[in-house]
């Protein structure tokens, strides 16, 4: 049997509609240089204004209120080759450790973002935050990690940004000021551009 382009151009029209096609974009690919660090994940301890020990063990560096940097359990070249199995690096991101340097500006203890914000007794601050990013644009240097969406982000960034399952977390969904939540490529976004003005 034979179909006239009429025939066809019908066909394909009805088969579009049952079998709708879905264009998924893709994250930019990774650059991994020779370090096999590739990345940087920001994150807050939701400890004290100080960290603690324990705090120390998540990161590979914590960020205090007044901006005292302190180097956690784990240098960033462990993360090159975590496993969690043997100690290797920091546990800092589920399923994204691997490659992944953790920073964490330390408080946020007994916050809430919801149902209204509630900053608790111990805030982030811009000058934790300011730690954290200038030790950030030494390591994108070093390591030659770029600045972008995929490879410089926040942890509230990891599974829209990443496709990564994480269990609700809002570091970064607010900034010293904030009023209320907001969304958190948006407050990445701010992250970077004022990391690159400062400190690159």
């Amino acid at each position: 049997m034979r179909y006239s382009f009429k025939d066809l151009k019908a066909w394909m029209s009805a088969f579009r509609l049952k079998y709708p096609v879905v264009v998924v974009k893709k994250p930019t690919p990774v650059l991994v240089p020779d370090s096999g660090l590739h990345r940087i994940i920001w994150h807050w301890t939701a400890g004290r204004k100080i960290p603690s020990k324990d705090d120390l063990k998540h990161y590979n560096s914590v960020h205090d209120y007044q901006g005292k940097t302190y180097d956690g359990a784990a240098k960033p070249e462990d993360q090159a080759k975590y496993d969690w199995r043997k100690g290797v690096g920091a546990s800092h991101t589920k399923n994204a450790n691997t490659g992944s340097i953790g920073q964490a500006v330390s408080g946020m203890y007994d916050s809430k973002g919801w149902p209204a914000l509630s900053w608790g007794k111990d805030a982030i601050t811009w000058e934790g935050i300011d730690s954290m990013l200038k030790l950030s644009a030494k390591h994108c240097k070093m390591y030659g990690i770029p600045v972008t969406r995929e490879t410089t982000l926040s942890h509230a960034e990891v599974e829209k940004t990443l496709g990564i399952k994480q269990n609700n977390k809002w570091d970064f969904m607010v900034l010293p000021g904030s009023t209320g939540v907001e969304d958190a490529v948006k407050i990445g976004d701010i992250l970077r551009a004022r990391m690159i003005k400062k400190f690159m």
